[in-house]
């Protein structure tokens, strides 16, 4: 998943490294353009009338076709989901959360989100699922983070802003509403996306490095960006 990129001119481009300590994860479901996703099958089994022939099936316009979508492929990286995750609401409006952790990858990366006084959340449960990658980008270009557009679980991201100079964590927040339904999120669905804010050609590298991950662990774990600012902090 290492990419040769030329020596010379490498501010020319912006290339997102992720990390993680787990090689199966690497080899599975590793973190790449959204481009490299394999393709989706969409007439043979999706097709009711079967008279409708391929070839004008193919000027049918879809998501797939969609001049924003194959632009956006090329131009995010894709965060896949790293187990199999069960979401459960009872009829006592309590969330219950079930995972198929068969990578031994998840550790303790999910819990719920007390209510935030910033944040209206009484209609929902607030699930926090902590990536299994760690990330590092240099020029601490910000990132738009959102569901991915392949995403068709019942999960609900909210998105935002995020860089990967000064911090290195990407949390999955999922908003559960508190009435009483379940749903699957499968392993290696994508999750979401990160579009780099820049022009410049984009790169995805995913790799399995223990130290590397420790030493990025280590740094997210710190936190100091809670307090304000990391940019400013940093400088």
């Amino acid at each position: 998943m290492k990419l040769n990129l030329p020596f010379f001119n490498r501010k020319r481009y912006i290339v997102l490294n992720a990390y993680t300590n787990n090689k199966r994860l690497l080899e599975n479901a590793p973190v790449t353009l959204s481009s490299l996703l394999p393709p989706v099958p969409f007439f043979q089994d999706k097709v009711k009338d079967k008279s409708i022939s391929q070839k004008d099936f193919n000027k049918v316009p879809t998501f797939r076709s969609c001049y924003g979508n194959v632009i956006a492929a090329k131009r995010s990286a894709v965060v896949p989901c790293w187990s199999t995750y069960t979401v459960t609401v009872d009829n006592n409006k309590s969330l219950i959360l079930d995972s198929a952790d068969m990578f031994k990858a998840l550790g303790d990366n999910h819990f719920k989100h007390n209510e935030d006084p910033y944040y209206d959340t009484s209609n929902f449960h607030v699930l926090k699922m902590s990536s299994c990658w760690l990330f590092e980008e240099s020029t601490g270009v910000n990132f738009v983070y959102a569901q991915h557009i392949r995403n068709n679980t019942n999960m609900r991201i909210p998105s935002g802003l995020i860089e990967f100079k000064h911090q290195n964590g990407v949390n999955v927040f999922n908003l559960v509403p508190k009435h009483p339904h379940t749903y699957t999120i499968p392993f290696k669905t994508p999750l979401v996306a990160l579009y780099p804010l820049s022009d410049k050609p984009f790169y995805v590298e995913s790799h399995y490095n223990l130290e590397k991950f420790a030493e990025l662990n280590a740094s997210t774990a710190a936190r100091f960006w809670y307090t304000g600012n990391s940019i400013k902090l940093c400088k």
